[in-house]
């Protein structure tokens, strides 16, 4: 670009964990801004994590304090995934993170984060104070479609977004559930890369059933089988999925599902997640409340924020060798799908939020979303800066 148009790039944004992205953007005359995928107190307990390991200052307690948080924000053993928690520092991957997220630190002008301020006002401030730079909150980043305030989205966002074929067509998942009562449909997905245990899955079928709650559950291959192998019917009870789908209590996706077209159906009333940042914001934009099954990354940390910071979640469990029985399932599930409840509490919180979301990015005036102002002085600061160097 130098080269082609005798100047360079006004920034180089880099994900966080490229720290060196920082250098290289000096070396063409220019700035970097660091990018988190994620949200702010996610990417704040997993660098604070790396960096600190206070897990190994903990002594014979379970729990600890995350160095950037406030007292009350205590992290469990159990919600570190294995490699921080067997890190000591010297570790390739201690290494790698503490090296990286310091450089990113050290060679940007500021943090991007794929969050909205209102829903992570605290949050977002920590994480500025701990990196002690800038942090443009520029969420969601989710196609317009699913952020209008009226009208429904149209049948192909999904597939537009990642180019990828489902293992049922939109329609016929759309007509499955238009069979069903406003808020009475349980969404079960735990990304494209995870799974979860065989027992774990069997544990999770009996007690979907035993709940009677109609629900969408996209499967794939337990945790130590091919991910990418054809699912095999020994893994569910014994006759389980002809049983749902003879009921029309359960439909079975394989691999992928139209997920934004899911949550965004009225009769969707909530969502079985393992945490991952972009599935959090797609199930909250459109006010559907989460049951927690984090998996890996910075999921727990995710999860952990929506149950005590958020209120619009439960953990079921975590990780893929945690022991779960159904009843523990139906229990669960019950809780979060009685609207009368503690359900229906955090179906309010959650649609407030996606008001939240969804007026971030709004347009025009006096009524321009944060995010939208974020990227305004994002922009500023950028040619301030330009000016600065130039």
């Amino acid at each position: 670009m130098v080269g082609r148009e005798g100047k360079p790039p006004l920034c180089v944004i880099s994900d966080v964990f490229f720290g060196w992205a920082g250098d290289v953007a000096k070396s063409v005359g220019t700035i970097n801004v660091a990018f988190s995928t994620g949200g702010a107190y996610g990417t704040l307990a997993y660098v604070s994590l790396w960096q600190n390991l206070p897990h190994r200052q903990a002594g014979n307690s379970d729990e600890f304090h995350m160095p950037g948080f406030p007292d009350r924000c205590r992290l469990h053993i159990s919600q570190l995934h294995p490699n921080i928690r067997n890190a000591d520092g010297t570790d390739i991957w201690s290494r790698f993170f503490q090296t990286q997220t310091s450089l990113s630190m050290q060679n940007s002008v500021g943090w991007l984060c794929n969050t909205v301020e209102e829903t992570e006002a605290e949050a977002v401030e920590w994480l500025s104070n701990y990196i002690k730079l800038p942090v443009w909150c520029i969420g969601p980043l989710l196609p317009p479609a699913v952020l209008k305030d009226t009208g429904s989205p149209g049948l192909r966002i999904s597939i537009q977004r990642n180019g990828k074929q489902p293992g049922i067509s939109t329609e016929t998942c759309l007509e499955w559930l238009q069979l069903h009562s406003p808020g009475s449909v349980l969404y079960i997905s735990f990304g494209s890369q995870n799974s979860i245990g065989p027992s774990q899955m069997m544990e999770l079928a009996t007690g979907l059933e035993y709940s009677e709650r109609p629900f969408i559950w996209v499967i794939r291959p337990p945790v130590g089988f091919d991910r990418k192998a054809e699912f095999r019917p020994e893994w569910l009870p014994d006759g389980f999925e002809e049983r749902m789908r003879s009921s029309k209590q359960g439909l079975l996706v394989r691999n992928w599902a139209p997920q934004l077209e899911i949550l965004s159906h009225r009769s969707t009333g909530a969502f079985l997640s393992h945490c991952g940042w972009n599935s959090v914001m797609e199930s909250l934009s459109q006010g559907v409340p989460i049951i927690g099954w984090p998996l890996g990354a910075e999921q727990a940390y995710n999860s952990k924020m929506l149950v005590e910071e958020m209120g619009v979640s439960v953990e079921l469990t975590r990780g893929v060798e945690s022991k779960i029985e159904a009843k523990e399932v139906k229990e669960v599930v019950e809780t979060v799908m009685d609207k009368s409840g503690k359900g229906g509490d955090m179906m309010k919180k959650a649609v407030e939020i996606g008001k939240q979301i969804r007026a971030a990015v709004r347009e025009g005036g006096d009524q321009k979303g944060s995010s939208l102002k974020a990227v305004d002085d994002l922009v500023s600061t950028l040619l301030s800066k330009r000016q600065t160097i130039g």
